[in-house]
């Protein structure tokens, strides 16, 4: 069932819709996402704002600081350079993967080095898509009578 919400972020009826322009959001496509980072973590969406911080000299942040940031950023109403007034209303009128394909190659051409210390810890660490791995069930302290720990 979709969902519409004004340019300003607030969710209205479909009353409203009819009177002027809003943004249609299916549930679905809400809930693909949540199940994607339920399975997939995290890191692939927070890693945008560590490395933007990082960049402009600001310390490592945890995966909450930068969710934080990032709730922070999207109660603000939406940007005018993101509205489309002719698709927003409607599902399959969208073009952004498109848009990300043209300009993602050369935004990857701008980045002449690794960020470092990102999110928690490495850019190796946070920029994978996979969630984190589980710890070994391997002890990481000496056991008690192992002669290789000597």
């Amino acid at each position: 069932m979709p969902k519409y919400y004004t340019y300003e972020g607030k969710q209205v009826g479909f009353v409203r819709k009819a009177l002027g322009d809003v943004v249609m959001v299916e549930d679905a496509w809400v809930n693909e996402i949540r199940g994607y980072l339920a399975k997939n973590g995290y890191d692939a969406l927070l890693k945008v704002v560590a490395q933007i911080l990082q960049t402009g000299g600001h310390p490592p942040v945890t995966r909450a600081q930068a969710w934080i940031i990032l709730r922070e950023l999207l109660q603000d109403e939406i940007p005018t350079v993101l509205q489309n007034r002719e698709a927003d209303e409607v599902s399959s009128k969208g073009n952004l993967f498109a848009s990300i394909a043209k300009t993602s190659a050369s935004a990857v051409d701008t980045v002449t080095a690794p960020v470092g210390k990102v999110v928690g810890g490495s850019i190796a660490a946070v920029g994978k898509i996979n969630p984190i791995k589980k710890p070994s069930a391997e002890p990481t302290e000496p056991v008690e009578g192992d002669e290789s720990a000597e």
